[in-house]
């Protein structure tokens, strides 16, 4: 009842000037208010849900700049004359540009996830060959340990000593310790099937990515030396690695 008197005596004809003045800018500015918080909120969630892409800057560009208009937009509605233009005028230029900054910063971050794979492409060749190295003075087999233990193998044996050929680009790791440490599973960013040798299938999986290296995406060497990028949820189905390494190595085994 309070609230119906107070509204009715606000758009009354008795009423002072300033008042109606007062209660029609405020109707006008709530539903202006409503909308800045929704376009503050939207951008509040496209920065969470594009964390879950790894685009950590671009996320909490995207977070602040929601929390911004949604804080500070706001009191720009409820000024007064010449700065309530200019506040409104300043929102107008800021937002486009923070979100053509945004958009660049994506660009910018799929080049270097791109320049990523390709260096882990790389990596994994390098191995490759110096698997294939071992394995002509083995009598055509692998390094018999699975894992980092074969990699170690590799690099103690001296067909391919530097550590940082074994850690994929996109997990940020630089190897600085010894250069006759022994290779973990802590520094090793791939993995590696034993029990197989020269003359097997061609297309089975030797050597690939560990799944937390990239987002949906992994580079697989295969027995004949190639190496192949697989992207999407199921990139290591893509490649049969599961089916194909388990079949292969009972063979090799007979």
């Amino acid at each position: 009842m309070f609230e119906e008197k107070l509204l009715k005596t606000l758009r009354g004809s008795s009423s002072p000037s300033w008042l109606k003045k007062w209660n029609g800018k405020m109707e006008k500015s709530t539903k202006e208010i409503g909308l800045i918080w929704l376009i503050g909120a939207g951008l509040i969630i496209a920065g969470l849900l594009l964390g879950h892409n790894r685009l950590s800057l671009v996320s909490a560009l995207l977070v602040i700049s929601g929390i911004f208009v949604i804080v500070f937009i706001p009191p720009c509605v409820y000024s007064h004359g010449k700065k309530h233009n200019s506040l409104w005028l300043f929102s107008l230029v800021v937002l486009p540009v923070a979100v053509i900054v945004m958009i660049q910063m994506i660009n910018v971050e799929r080049v270097g996830r791109k320049a990523n794979e390709i260096s882990c492409v790389a990596n994994l060749k390098q191995i490759g060959l110096a698997m294939k190295q071992y394995a002509q003075d083995n009598k055509d087999w692998f390094p018999n340990k699975d894992g980092a233990e074969g990699f170690e193998i590799l690099r103690r044996e001296g067909y391919c000593i530097e550590h940082q050929v074994y850690i994929c680009p996109m997990t940020g790791k630089r190897y600085s310790s010894g250069k006759n440490d022994r290779l973990t599973e802590d520094i090793v960013s791939y993995v590696y099937r034993s029990g197989l040798k020269e003359g097997n299938d061609p297309d089975i999986p030797l050597a690939w990515d560990k799944p937390e290296n990239h987002q949906n995406y992994g580079s697989v060497l295969f027995m004949d030396g190639h190496v192949t990028g697989f992207t999407g949820p199921d990139w290591m189905e893509q490649a049969g690695i599961q089916n194909k390494t388990t079949k292969n190595t009972k063979d090799a085994k007979k």
